[in-house]
């Protein structure tokens, strides 16, 4: 009897390793910032048409963030001011100069930011951080900077479509004004539904609360004033499209439009709908009937 109780408890135990092991795994595959190239680093100190911050989350972790627009010195002034989440291997410094954020520049200056343990951001990624980092960035804007909730569009690539949906959430759960724009491009279901699709066996193990599926439930539930843009890469090589058609399927109550363009999961290449798209939303117009949905 002993040795059958010694066997289980050596079972479990086993099991448990392996899970704390396939855990710490998960969080190498879903955080994986890129190195900072100096060059381009250098470059991004220097340029006039960056406004550096500095903010501090509740927890006492340092967020690098800047306001930015390729076509002009931005101003927390401006008509609209676009948060931008980046995706899982990002960093601020090299992604400003990457096709979205000169696109979005188009039509707004962009707040965008680095999650903890990324870039210059100080501590390590977890899963309940990124949540944190993106309030604090909220918290800046509306607060500290006196911006109004209706000037804020919400965008997010990748792993940045559930922190941006994590965020209109919260703010409808805590009674707050919450951002009426949502812009996400090549999300994802779920992170367990992500992680299936590349090893089932890892999918088992996977923790993260990216459940993109139930933000957008509990929004089409609570509200129904939002205006929720997806756009999806045909070529997306990391996510399909069908993610997003997914979610697309969940609202009833909202305004949600599924816009395929060309490109793969990070090189984007915006079609004329997508275009229109962005210039009608972010400048709450309406969007019009004759414009190609998916």
């Amino acid at each position: 009897m002993k040795k059958i109780i010694a066997t289980i408890i050596t079972i479990l135990l086993s099991l448990l390793i392996v899970k704390k092991l396939l855990n710490a795994l998960t969080k190498k595959i879903i955080f994986v910032p890129s190195k900072k190239d100096e060059e381009i680093y250098n470059q991004y100190l220097d340029d006039e048409n960056i406004i550096h911050e500095t903010l501090i989350t509740h927890d006492n972790i340092k967020i690098s963030s800047c306001l930015y627009n390729a076509n002009k010195i931005p101003s927390y002034d401006d008509d609209n001011i676009i948060i931008l989440s980046h995706g899982n291997s990002g960093i601020l410094s090299k992604i400003i100069y990457e096709y979205t954020a000169k696109k979005l520049s188009k039509y707004g200056s962009l707040f965008i930011y680095d999650y903890r343990g990324y870039g210059d951001s100080s501590g390590k990624p977890t899963y309940d951080g990124l949540f944190n980092d993106i309030i604090c960035v909220w918290n800046f804007l509306t607060q500290t900077k006196k911006i109004s909730p209706n000037k804020i569009t919400l965008f997010g690539h990748s792993l940045g479509t559930t922190v941006s949906s994590y965020l209109i959430t919260q703010l409808i759960k805590t009674n707050q004004e919450y951002p009426k724009r949502l812009i996400l491009q090549n999300p994802f279901y779920c992170i367990k539904r992500l992680a299936k699709e590349f090893s089932p066996l890892l999918s088992h193990f996977v923790i993260a609360p990216y459940e993109t599926y139930k933000f957008f439930k509990y929004m089409d539930e609570k509200v129904s004033d939002i205006n929720i843009i997806i756009i999806h890469c045909y070529d997306d090589e990391l996510i399909s499209c069908e993610h997003s058609k997914d979610l697309k399927k969940i609202i009833k109550n909202n305004k949600c439009e599924l816009f395929l363009t060309d490109g793969s999961h990070n090189r984007p290449i915006y079609n004329d709908d997508v275009y229109k798209m962005l210039d009608l939303t972010i400048n709450n117009k309406n969007i019009e009937n004759n414009m190609v949905k998916t």
